[in-house]
Parts: C-alpha cells; sequence; structure tokens
C-alpha cells in the first residue's frame, strides 16, 4: 500500500511561523494541501483557530468547527483508503449522538427535573459528564476492543504510521470540535464527542505501547499530547463523578499528563506549543482548591521564559505571562507583557487582548485609563457588529469603572445595558446579566460593582498588601456615601470584598468575622443568596490555611449545597478544595 508523504519538518515550521504570528507565510504553506491531506487539512484549522481567538467571538468557534470537521472527515476518509479530497469525505457521522446517548443524556439531566433547555450551564455540564456514565457500556466496548484494534495494526512501519497519523488527526479534530461545543453551551453533542474522542486516545495509546518502536517521534508526541490533555483536565471532574468514568476507561492522571506535554513540547514538534499552552492553562487557570499556588506559579514561570524565547513574537505566551503577573500581584508587570502580546498580534483588532489590558489597568486601580480602554474596545466591537465572547462583562466591568470615578450616571447607564449586550451564546457570559439585574433592582448594589468585578476575575485575592489597603479606603468611602449596609444583600456582599482585603493584609480574625457575620445574616438574605456560598467558600478555605480540618469540612459541605448563583469556576474551585481537604483529613488520620 503507498501512504502519501508527510514532511512533517516543514509542518513543524509553519507551526512555529503561526505561533510567532506569521500568519500570511503559513496559510500559503497550508493552503494548496489543505483540501487533500489530513496532516495539512488539520493544521489549517488549528491556524485559524489560533488566530481567531484572540478576537475571542462565537462566530470564529462556529469557523472552526467547520474547520475541523473537515479534516478529521479527510482522515477518516484516506485512513479507510477512499483517497477523498475534504469535499468529497463522507461523513463518519461522530458528530451527532445516537438515540441511546440521546436518552441517557436527558435522563440524566432529568435527575434535579431539569431538561437540556431549562437547566443552568453547570448543572447541565455536570449532568452531560454523569450520562457518560449512563451510556458507557458503549463506550467501555470501545476502549475493550482497543487492544485487539493494536494487534490488527499494519505490519508494514510506513503503512502503520500513516493509518496512526489520520487516527491522531482525526483525533485531535474531535477533541477541538468537543471543546468548541461545550463552549458553546452545545453540552448534549460535546459530551458524546468527547468520550468517543476519548475512546481514538485510548486506541492509540495501545497502539504505542505494541508498537512504539516502529511509531515516528511525531505521531508519538501527537498521541501523547492528546492523551495529556485527557489526563490533567479530568482532575476538574468531581471524585464520585470519576470512579463512574473510570469503569468506562477514562483515567485521571495529572502528573502523567503533565510529563507527557512537558516531553512534547521539549521535543519541539508540531505539538509543542499547544502542548505548553495547555500546561499553561493548567497551572494558571485550573482552580487549585487549597493547593500551594507557589509550586504551579514556579512551573507556570518556568515555562513561560521558555516559550517566550522559543517563540519570541507570540501573543498567546506574552498574554499568559500576564495573568502570571497578575496572580503575583504585579499588574504594572502585567500591562507590560500584554502591551507586547498586542504589538505582536497583526490580526487587525485583537479585542481579546485589548479587553484583558484594560482589565489589568482595572486591577491596577487605574480607573480612568481602564474606562476608557473599555470604552475604545466597546466602540470597535459595536462598529465592527463582533459577537464577543465577554460582552456584557465588558460593559459591566466598564460602568464599575465609572461608578469607582464617581460618575453614578454613566455607571447606571451602561449597567442597565448589559442584560441587552450579552452574548446569549457565550457561556462565560451567562453570569454578567444576573448582576447587572441586582444593581438594576437594587441601586445600592452598584456602589459594590468595581469589588465585585475585582472578586470575580480573581485579582482581588492576589493585589498587594499597599494595594489593598488603598481598595478598602475606597469601600469605606463607598460604606459612608451609599450606605450598602442598610440592605442585606449588599451587606452581605460589602463584608465578603471586606473580608478578602483583611485576609490577603494578614488581619485573620477580622476576616474570619467578616465571612462569619455573612453566615449569620442566612435567615435574611436567604439560601439561595448569590453572596452566601462565596462566604462559606472562603471560611472554608481560612479554616484549612489555620489547620482547623474538621471547621473547614463544615463549611465546605454546607456551602457546596447553597443554590445561590454558582458558576462553573465557583463549582471547580468547591470540588477541588474538597478534594484536598479529604485527602488532608485521611493523612491526618
Amino acid at each position: 500500500m503507498s501512504v502519501p508523504a508527510v514532511e512533517h519538518k516543514e509542518v513543524t515550521d509553519v507551526v512555529n511561523r503561526y505561533w510567532n504570528n506569521d500568519f500570511d507565510s503559513a496559510t500559503s504553506a497550508l493552503e494548496s494541501k489543505k483540501g487533500t491531506h489530513p496532516r495539512y487539512s488539520v493544521e489549517w484549522a488549528f491556524l485559524h483557530l489560533i488566530r481567531d481567538l484572540m478576537r475571542s467571538d462565537t462566530s470564529s468557534k462556529e469557523t472552526a468547527l467547520t474547520l475541523f470537521q473537515n479534516a478529521d472527515r479527510l482522515a477518516f476518509a484516506q485512513r479507510n483508503g477512499q483517497g477523498a479530497t475534504a469535499a468529497e469525505a463522507p461523513p463518519p457521522d461522530e458528530d451527532e449522538p445516537d438515540d441511546a446517548d440521546q436518552t441517557a443524556i436527558l435522563e440524566a439531566a432529568a435527575e434535579d427535573g431539569e431538561n437540556e433547555k431549562k437547566s443552568s450551564s453547570s448543572k447541565f455540564l455536570q449532568r452531560g459528564w454523569k450520562a457518560l456514565g449512563s451510556i458507557g457500556s458503549m463506550g467501555a466496548q470501545a476502549i475493550k476492543t482497543a487492544t485487539g484494534k493494536a494487534n490488527k495494526l499494519p505490519e508494514d512501519p510506513a503503512a502503520l504510521n500513516w493509518k496512526l497519523e489520520c487516527d491522531v488527526i482525526y483525533a485531535d479534530a474531535m477533541l477541538v470540535r468537543s471543546i468548541c461545543q461545550l463552549r458553546m453551551n452545545a453540552y448534549l453533542k460535546g459530551a458524546v464527542n468527547i468520550r468517543k474522542t476519548w475512546g481514538y486516545y485510548q486506541s492509540l495509546l495501545k497502539a504505542l505501547e505494541l508498537r512504539g518502536s516502529d511509531i515516528n517521534d511525531v505521531v508519538r508526541d501527537n498521541i501523547k499530547y492528546g492523551v495529556g490533555v485527557f489526563y490533567v483536565f479530568l482532575t476538574l471532574v468531581p471524585s464520585g463523578l470519576m470512579k463512574v468514568l473510570s469503569a468506562i476507561g477514562f483515567i485521571r492522571d495529572s502528573e502523567l499528563g503533565e510529563q507527557y506535554l512537558m516531553q512534547v513540547f521539549d521535543n519541539g514538534g508540531v505539538r509543542a506549543p499547544f502542548a505548553a499552552l495547555v500546561l499553561l492553562t493548567y497551572y494558571l487557570f485550573i482552580p487549585t482548591g487549597l493547593a500551594d499556588v507557589s509550586d504551579t506559579l514556579r512551573k507556570a514561570k518556568a515555562l513561560l521564559d521558555r516559550t517566550n524565547a522559543t517563540y519570541p513574537s507570540n501573543s498567546y505566551f506574552n498574554g499568559y505571562t500576564n495573568f502570571y503577573h497578575r496572580k503575583r500581584g504585579e499588574p504594572e508587570e502585567g500591562l507590560i507583557a500584554i502591551g507586547k502580546a498586542i504589538e505582536n498580534s497583526h490580526t487587525g483588532s485583537p479585542v481579546l487582548l485589548r479587553y484583558l489590558q484594560a482589565d489589568t489597568l482595572f486591577m491596577a486601580m487605574r480607573w480612568k485609563e481602564a474606562v476608557e480602554a473599555y470604552e475604545s474596545l466597546w466602540s470597535d466591537i459595536k462598529t465592527q457588529d463582533l459577537p464577543f465572547e465577554y460582552s456584557g462583562q465588558l460593559v459591566m466591568t466598564m460602568a464599575a469603572g465609572y461608578m469607582m470615578l464617581g460618575d453614578e450616571p454613566k455607571a447606571k447607564d451602561y449597567m442597565q445595558q448589559v442584560p441587552a449586550v450579552t452574548n446569549p451564546r457565550s457561556k462565560q457570559d451567562a453570569n454578567s446579566p444576573k448582576f447587572a439585574n441586582r444593581c438594576i433592582n437594587e441601586s445600592r448594589m452598584l456602589p459594590l460593582a468595581g469589588f465585585h468585578c475585582l472578586y470575580i476575575n480573581r485579582d482581588m485575592a492576589h493585589m498587594s498588601k499597599e494595594s489593598l489597603l488603598q481598595l478598602e479606603e475606597c469601600l469605606v468611602a463607598m460604606e459612608e456615601k451609599h450606605k450598602m449596609s442598610e440592605v442585606p444583600e449588599c451587606e452581605a456582599m460589602r463584608l465578603l470584598f471586606q473580608g478578602v482585603i483583611q485576609k490577603v493584609t494578614g488581619r485573620i480574625p477580622e476576616a474570619r468575622a467578616s465571612w462569619e457575620k455573612i453566615t449569620s445574616m442566612e435567615k435574611m438574605i436567604g439560601t439561595e443568596s448569590p453572596t452566601l456560598p462565596y462566604g462559606y467558600y472562603e471560611l472554608g478555605e481560612l479554616e484549612y490555611r489555620q489547620g482547623n480540618l474538621k471547621e473547614s469540612k463544615k463549611y465546605f459541605d454546607y456551602g457546596v449545597k447553597l443554590k445561590g448563583e454558582k458558576n462553573d469556576t465557583l463549582t471547580n474551585r468547591y470540588n477541588r478544595a474538597i478534594s484536598h481537604l479529604n485527602k488532608a483529613i485521611k493523612e491526618a488520620k
């Protein structure tokens, strides 16, 4: 059997070019073969994904879905010897859930009396994960036969590598499509495709174990990349649900996942920059629970130094450097990093990068400059009619900035716009209209908007002591002028922020007292209070840090059950914290 040639060095060079923002030459190098060669097709899709994500609009994800679908269809067809072009390739039909899949997922969602249309994003996603267990017999059977498939692989090394190359391209494309579907609220499709993608990677991993000496370095690294992504990010799944997923073949091993991904980056091949990005996402964005963040920041810094040296004209790794400095309470250094990211980009209007720049100015409490940056960005978004993923949060933070400047009329005007401008297709923007409506319905919530934005971005928890003492003066001034404490829900939120400031500046007894006062107000504000779950979380973490594991467990166990308006981030923080706490309690016995 003759197999198409794959110029991996050429493709790796092209990948390095577009990670260095040289999209024009990378486009020219890939364009002629994107419709006939799976490797060029999938890298063509990745090129557009990397370029377009700097805009962070929902239309870019729709484009990505189409391009990655072309790639997986082409890989599927050519793996089976059909020799089709992307346009001619028959669909492998992996994109639509079958009847058993759909029934199981909807039954899982119905456990809480919800259906797909009614459920909240975080809860339905959790139901979707649980559904993987409900429909696990098919997945388990697919994984069970992986060894048999690997034993039937072609004896000829060239044919073997071509088949595995097509398989791993198919799996890579399906993985990206699954993630896009989940981020666009298509939870049913996304959950089913995640399961199917994992089955492919399991089969590829088994082939690597049985025929590793015959498999070329690029395919080997590509397999380790995909498996490493799953191993790392399955750490987000709660322990109870993970037991179900383990029974159908899913594996959670963050240490091995990190090892695989670092090997891929060290080898400098096609997936090297992607592996680095996944690791940095894991280090900087995945909730650490109760773990020591200094260790993950140390790892992030070492990797950022290498990526910024390897890709000197990049935008993404400079953008991640911005987050690194923000987590260290260094917004001025963060502004330098995001400035480099914007300067290096050649996308015309790097909306996401400019948004991060404005957020960093906000963290630095440079209110006037932050508001000007938000205004400029918002004007461009409206003029160009861009479906930005964070439109609601952008306008909400702009309103908060005007409130911090003392311009209450303008703050009210922008806050009233938030529900209408929120992107309905963006999972990331779902909570913005909820807070905005609370400000619209209760005017004394509006003075807390700036503190709320710093809190939900996790910037408040990382600000320097000097900055927090300055922020505390702002909070006191807002209370003196607007009397937020006269409204129970506003007072609870004020106490939440006050407690964070007190904790980070070393006043632990005062922080505990502030948060305990929130819990004492439960009858006044109700168990559905959006602030209450945060108060219980902060108390649980504080008691853990003080070595009071029993008290910590009491707060976490109660807080995690509260309805509130918990978003995915808070839910994940609770899950990770409870996992760390249970481990600590077990070790203490």
